[in-house]
């Protein structure tokens, strides 16, 4: 039977074995005809010429004696003349190892630019703070990402982008983040398609303004848990009045991504909620968002323990070692990849700011000065590649 080379250059050899000197080369395309196959070995008739079907070979010693009249070569790098190369089984795709991105934690100062230096000097990446725009721009350095929040009286006017960036944003220039307009449930909600559509429309006009001017606007402002993902009238709602905008590229989305409760009344540490504290994933599984990690992703101006009434970390008297704890597990829930219909991506949270240090006796038990030194050790680990 005729067979054809398949591979570069093959040995001929005097026995059917890997030991000796080849008798030389085949190059591939050549054929040959095949006496008979002994334990994966072609043995091959040779012509006087030392060529095989008139393919020559070029020898590999000197021969002083009469060639034999047969020599071997590899089955393995044959194939049968006609017979259609095999394809070789396709590798597996090895998975991606996808790199943990940098996430900037820090505090919600409100209004305290004091409070905001003490937070940077613990190490902290990131500050949040109120009203103070020119101040709190001057903290963005060395590597300390700011968000501006305007505190609003009242329910601002719908005007035109520019309008309400040069009115309620100081113009938005400098560039970091910029808090939404409405901070949860100010003035407007979005419990129904109704008052996401209304709240959006807010959004959509600012977004793109700021983000002209070098800066990132946070659309939505949602408080914990919400909006309800549990509902596909919601989730329609977010797709269609969210959801394009995000993909653009106009805006991140600000959510706070608290934890109802800390701990157990045994002590325990409950783990991260995918209800509250990684709820974000949901705008990326139901609502039509795109998990390119190339986008604005997620701004979180809010975070740690809020149960309501009981208020935070400061009331329910937690260690500081409780508190760091609860931060570093945390920061490894909200730094792990997000599955998309099947696939795995970079976590959207940019940036987690914890609530709160500075003044304001409205929020008391939720004092978060007496922690800062651990949040500004978690904040070293979450912000290393």
């Amino acid at each position: 039977m005729k067979h054809v080379v398949t591979a570069t250059r093959l040995n001929i050899r005097p026995e059917p074995r890997m030991a000796g000197q080849p008798l030389g080369l085949l190059s591939e395309g050549a054929e040959v005809d095949v006496i008979e196959t002994v334990n994966g070995w072609h043995k091959v008739a040779v012509g006087e010429r030392f060529d095989i079907s008139g393919v020559d070979f070029t020898p590999q010693i000197a021969v002083a004696r009469r060639m034999p009249s047969f020599a071997w070569l590899s089955a393995q790098w044959t194939r049968p003349v006609g017979q259609a190369p095999v394809e070789p089984a396709p590798t597996p795709p090895v998975p991606a190892v996808l790199e943990k991105r940098p996430l900037l934690l820090g505090m919600n100062c409100l209004s305290d630019i004091a409070a905001a230096k003490v937070a940077i000097a613990a190490g902290c990446r990131a500050v949040t703070v109120i009203n103070q725009f020119g101040a709190t721009l001057a903290l963005r350095d060395n590597g300390v990402e700011v968000i501006r929040r305007r505190w609003l009286p009242s329910k601002p006017q719908l005007m035109s982008g520019q309008e309400m960036v040069d009115t309620y944003f100081e113009g938005g220039f400098g560039g970091g983040y910029f808090a939404p307009i409405f901070n949860e449930g100010d003035y407007l909600g979005y419990g129904t398609p109704e008052e996401i559509a209304q709240r959006a429309e807010y959004d959509r006009r600012i977004g793109p303004v700021i983000r002209a001017r070098g800066g990132v606007y946070c659309a939505g402002g949602f408080s914990m848990g919400t909006p309800d993902f549990t509902s596909p009238e919601i989730c329609a709602a977010m797709q269609r009045e969210y959801a394009p905008g995000y993909n653009r590229g106009d805006y991140a989305i600000g959510m706070h991504l608290y934890a109802k409760l800390a701990y157990d009344d045994r002590g325990n540490l409950i783990p991260i909620s995918e209800w509250f504290g990684t709820s974000y994933k949901f705008l990326f599984t139901r609502c039509g968002f795109d998990p390119n990690p190339a986008l604005a992703g997620i701004v979180c101006d809010e975070t740690g323990e809020d149960e309501g009434a009981n208020r935070g970390f400061e009331r329910h008297q937690r260690t500081p070692e409780q508190v760091e704890a609860w931060y570093r597990a945390f920061v490894e829930a909200v730094r792990a990849p997000m599955e998309v219909n099947g696939k795995h991506y970079p976590s959207p949270l940019r940036v987690a700011t914890g609530f709160k240090m500075g003044h304001g006796p409205e929020w008391d038990g939720f004092d978060q000065t007496a922690y800062v030194a651990g949040v500004g050790r978690v904040a070293a680990l979450a912000a290393a590649v």
